[in-house]
């Protein structure tokens, strides 16, 4: 029988680390999902341990579990720079939601969070290996193929890239702003500075809000 969606939906927040961050819990709860969608719901026999791992940014999804009262991640995917999948190209892989929570939207969100990793870590453009069914799900964040649909472990992909241009939603707010404020051109350590200023402008706001 289909899960009954839950009312309010609850929150997602995000836990981002590098490989040798990682507690065995997070590492066993990744490979777990991972495994759970990609080999066993898809029926697809595939070495996803890749040795690509210990050079990814991890990013962790997780939400309390309204029922269990346990904190339970119920998304993943993991980012890299240039150089560890593309020479020239950011890369996104391994996006997973675990069956049961995907009626919630959180996909979304983990996509614009590896988004915003890659702004503030590494450089665009950003690449990814899409499961063809999922082109639309891509396309709302900006992404476009770069390519013919193709076959890949008996699963129909097609590769996808991002422009800095072609962002979406806050991340692309953020950038407009920063561009506004800097008309000679935005670099990344400029990106990284300004958001980090407005980030501590707003911490300051909320702390004398709250006295």
């Amino acid at each position: 029988m289909p899960s009954t969606k839950l009312t309010p939906t609850p929150p997602l927040y995000f836990v981002v680390k590098d490989w040798n961050e990682l507690t065995t819990q997070e590492a066993h709860d990744f490979y777990k999902i991972r495994c759970d969608v990609f080999i066993i719901e898809q029926s697809c026999l595939f070495r996803d341990v890749d040795g690509k791992d210990p050079n990814g940014v991890h990013v962790m999804g997780y939400i309390e579990n309204p029922i269990t009262q346990q904190q339970e991640m119920v998304a993943y995917c993991r980012v890299h720079k240039k150089g560890d999948f593309l020479e020239n190209n950011s890369y996104i892989s391994r996006v997973v939601v675990a069956t049961k929570w995907r009626a919630y939207g959180y996909g979304h969100y983990l996509f614009d969070k590896a988004i915003e990793i890659i702004l503030e870590r590494f450089t665009m453009p950003c690449v990814i290996a899409a499961q063809s069914y999922l082109f639309n799900f891509y396309s709302s964040h900006g992404f476009k193929p770069i390519g013919e649909h193709y076959m890949d472990d008996g699963i129909l992909h097609v590769d996808m890239m991002l422009q800095e241009e072609d962002l979406v939603g806050d991340n692309a707010k953020f950038i407009r702003e920063s561009k506004d404020a800097n008309p000679d051109g935005l670099t990344i350590e400029r990106f990284k500075t300004d958001r980090d200023n407005k980030q501590e402008q707003n911490h300051r706001i909320a702390i004398i809000q709250d006295e």
